[in-house]
C-alpha cells in the first residue's frame, strides 16, 4: 500500500509496512520520492508511540515531523510498539519496557536493511523519550537520540522558584480576599494547593544512572538533544537546570538541553509544533551531514514474509 504525497519541492512516498518477528510490528515508511545529489547518507528517524497515543504522535506531530524531514533528505519510520495501534502483541513473556526496547531495535534492523549504513536517530516524547534513550544505550547503531520531557531532576533552584511562585500566588489570594471584603463580597474561595507532580507518567531513573547512560552515549559519539516543556514546572522550571543538576557528573555543557516554557508536553498549539519541528530540523542540519543525499527509493512491500519497513 503506497501513497504519493507532496512535501515541498522534494515530495515523498509513504508506505504501510510490517517488520519484526512474524511481521508483528506495523509502521509507516516515509521517504523522499525523487533522486537528488549530495554528500553523505542522511539520517533515518524512528518515531513511535507516546504512552498510549498511536504512532501518529501527540496531535499528529510525528506525521508532520516525518514530512518535514523529507525536505532535509531524511527518511523516517513511524511505528506502533507491540500491542499498540496496528501492531500485534507479543507472547515472549518480556515486560513492557524490555519488549518496547526490543521493538525499537527491531525497527533499527528494518531500517538497516532498507538503508544500509545510514545513521539512525530516535525521537520520543515522555515515556517514548525514555525508551529511545534505553534503546540507544543498547544499540550503537542509534547515532542520535532526541527527547522531549524525559527524566527530570529538580535542583535547589527549582524548589526555590516553585516556592516563590507559591508565595506570590498566596499574596494574590490575600489581596483578592481583602478587596472582596472591602466591597462586601465576602471572602475569596481558597485556591487548591498544587499536588506534587506525577512526573508525567515516568518512573524516575536514579540520577547517577541517567548520567552514566548519557556519558556512554556521548563517548560513543551519539548526538543528543533534550527539550523540556513548561508542563512540569514542579520538577523543571528554568533554563540551565540540566547543566546545574548534572555539573557534578561532568555533563554541564556536553548535552544540548533546552527549557521551553511556552511548549506544552503534548505539543498542542500549532506554534509549538512548528517550533519543535524546526528545532529538530536545525539539530539535523547541525549535528549530521550537512548536504542532503536523496537516494533512489526501492519501496518496501507490506505483508507476511517481508522484512521490509504500513499510512497512519
Amino acid at each position: 500500500m503506497t501513497h504519493d504525497r507532496s512535501a515541498g519541492e522534494v515530495g515523498h512516498v509513504e508506505s504501510v509496512v510490517s517488520f519484526g518477528a512474524g511481521d508483528r510490528l506495523v509502521g509507516t515508511w516515509c521517504a523522499p520520492r525523487r533522486d537528488g545529489t549530495g554528500t553523505g547518507e542522511r539520517p533515518v528517524f524512528l518515531l513511535f508511540n507516546a504512552g498510549v497515543i498511536p504512532r501518529i504522535g501527540p496531535h499528529r506531530v510525528n506525521v508532520k515531523l516525518a514530512r518535514a524531514l523529507v525536505r532535509e533528505g531524511c527518511a523516517s519510520l513511524r511505528f506502533d510498539l507491540s500491542g499498540h495501534g496496528d501492531s500485534r502483541g507479543a507472547s515472549d513473556g518480556l515486560g513492557f519496557v524490555e519488549r518496547s526496547i526490543a521493538d525499537v531495535i527491531a525497527a533499527v534492523d528494518a531500517v538497516e536493511r532498507q538503508r544500509p549504513g545510514a545513521p539512525v536517530v530516535v525521537f520520543g516524547v515522555c515515556s517514548g523519550a525514555a525508551l529511545g534513550y534505553a534503546a540507544a544505550i543498547r544499540d550503537p547503531r542509534l547515532r542520535g537520540c532526541a527527547m522531549l520531557d524525559p527524566y527530570m531532576y529538580p535542583t535547589l533552584r527549582t524548589h526555590l522558584i516553585r516556592m516563590r511562585a507559591r508565595v506570590r500566588a498566596d499574596r494574590l489570594d490575600a489581596v483578592i480576599g481583602w478587596l472582596r471584603r472591602r466591597l462586601g463580597a465576602g471572602t475569596a474561595p481558597a485556591r487548591e494547593k498544587p499536588a506534587p507532580a506525577a512526573g508525567l507518567g515516568l518512573s524516575r531513573l536514579p540520577k547517577a544512572d541517567f548520567a552514566a547512560g548519557l556519558h556512554a552515549l556521548l563517548d560513543r559519539g551519539t548526538r543528543l538533544l533534550v527539550v523540556y516543556s513548561g508542563s512540569e514546572l514542579y520538577s523543571y522550571n528554568h533554563a540551565g537546570q540540566f547543566d546545574n543538576g548534572f555539573r557534578r557528573f561532568g555533563l554541564a555543557g556536553r548535552v544540548r538541553a533546552e527549557f521551553v516554557p511556552d511548549l506544552d508536553h503534548t505539543v498542542t498549539e500549532l506554534s509549538a509544533q512548528r517550533w519543535l519541528i524546526d528545532r529538530l530540523l536545525d539539530w539535523v542540519r547541525h549535528d549530521f551531514a550537512a548536504a542532503p543525499a536523496i537516494a533512489r527509493e526501492t519501496l518496501p512491500r507490506a505483508g507476511r514474509g517481508t522484512e521490509a519497513l504500513t499510512s497512519k
